[in-house]
């Protein structure tokens, strides 16, 4: 559900745009388009992270941010998810340096 804006940005994005992606489900047969992201991501050489599991065992806090994306104050971060999802990782983006103009969510609901 969340993956389809995020997929269709991947092909909005200049070419030369550096990406790194974060997947997040329950279980990766969950996560919609993954095949399209492998294969979209690859071609950039970006990065993709599938994070899988509960959400209490794979957080997505500003540590864990951090340590995936290391530069990750220096980025635009695309979010796209259920309401309490997006406004956890607004905040862990803006915990770990990421300007809020530099954030930008679309929201959706189940």
């Amino acid at each position: 559900m969340g993956t389809t804006p995020i997929r269709a940005l991947l092909d909005d994005l200049p070419g030369d745009t550096h990406v790194v992606v974060l997947l997040r489900g329950r279980y990766s047969e969950g996560i919609a388009h993954l095949d399209e992201f492998e294969r979209l991501v690859g071609k950039r050489h970006g990065l993709l992270h599938v994070l899988t599991g509960p959400r209490e065992a794979v957080p997505l806090d500003a540590p864990a941010l951090h340590t995936l994306v290391p530069d990750i104050a220096d980025r635009d971060v695309f979010i796209c998810g259920p309401d309490e999802f997006t406004r956890t990782l607004i905040a862990a983006a803006r915990d770990s340096g990421v300007p809020a103009r530099h954030i930008h969510h679309e929201d959706f609901a189940f």
